[in-house]
């Protein structure tokens, strides 16, 4: 089950401040959920990544082959960071008049999922990726993206939106590519990105399995309280003020309150035997069986 440890008190008090901020507020990018002792490094010195704790310039972030982590950036993007995967961030602001988001991250080794909304699709705002041998442009989408230093090669595959791929060598001709939905590209060092391949969603997907970190049917991470950490807005159905208070009096016996939600909610409050067995975005039918 999880690994999560103590930080669900911290993450479940950081998301109620996060969704009754101001809209004036400057946004910050914090751990949105950790799993195992992911090394965090800052220039106060090194330690572990905590959830709610704030994410700044310069740091770098390692995990090892059983640790994950997710990223919420500016409230406009989130990285879910991978098994043995390392990455520095180099650049992360918000200018609000006129709006622009910057955000920019090297990665030395490994994968990660970038989600991105429109927020970086507009004016000067970008989000970039950095590797060894490419620069990855994702103005608004989902991006895996993974570097291999002994390979010395940089793959990109678009689950939705598109992306922009420049290899180090961009002053040749045909250095930059662009890479549409269900494609895929790779760069190795020192050459020209390959042609993109049409891998299609399924294998897109199934590439960017093991990265993305998921609740556990606890509040321990703010995957299940804040819609851009799955990826998406929140279901019309399930926005604020949709559903009554529940009375404390006795009533009739009802379904649960999350059976009544959109199956992303459903599914990710769930256990973490039924959230794999349903995971948010797939239609709650079929032949699946969870057994306890």
């Amino acid at each position: 089950m999880s690994v999560f440890g103590n930080a669900a008190i911290v993450a479940l008090g950081f998301a109620v401040v996060a969704w009754g901020r101001s809209a004036a507020a400057e946004p910050a990018s914090r751990f949105a959920a950790v799993q195992g002792e992911v090394q965090w490094v800052r220039a106060s010195g090194r330690t572990s990544a905590q959830v709610g704790e704030i994410v700044s310039v310069g740091d770098r972030i390692r995990t090892g082959t059983a640790q994950r982590a997710k990223i919420l950036v500016l409230d406009a993007a989130v990285v879910d960071i991978g098994p043995n995967t390392e990455l520095a961030v180099d650049e992360l602001s918000a200018v609000s008049d006129p709006p622009r988001f910057e955000f920019a991250f090297r990665l030395f080794q490994g994968r990660v999922l970038l989600r991105t909304t429109s927020a970086f699709a507009h004016g000067a705002s970008h989000c970039l990726v950095e590797t060894g041998t490419a620069s990855i442009s994702v103005p608004s989408g989902e991006v895996v993206v993974r570097y291999d230093p002994q390979g010395e090669f940089t793959e990109a595959a678009v689950l939705t939106g598109e992306a922009e791929v420049t290899a180090k060598v961009e002053a040749m001709a045909g250095g930059r590519v662009g890479v549409a939905q269900g494609f895929a590209v790779r760069v190795p060092k020192g050459r020209l990105p390959q042609a993109p391949v049409q891998w299609g969603p399924e294998r897109v997907r199934q590439y960017a399995e093991g990265i993305e970190l998921f609740g556990t049917g606890r509040r321990d991470g703010l995957n299940v309280l804040h819609p851009l950490t799955l990826g998406r807005l929140l279901d019309p159905a399930d926005a604020v003020g949709k559903r009554r208070a529940r009375s404390l009096v006795a009533e009739a016996p009802q379904r649960p309150l999350p059976e009544q939600m959109s199956a992303d909610v459903y599914t990710n409050t769930q256990p973490l035997e039924v959230f794999q067995a349903f995971p948010p975005g797939r239609p709650l039918t079929g032949d699946v069986r969870v057994d306890f």
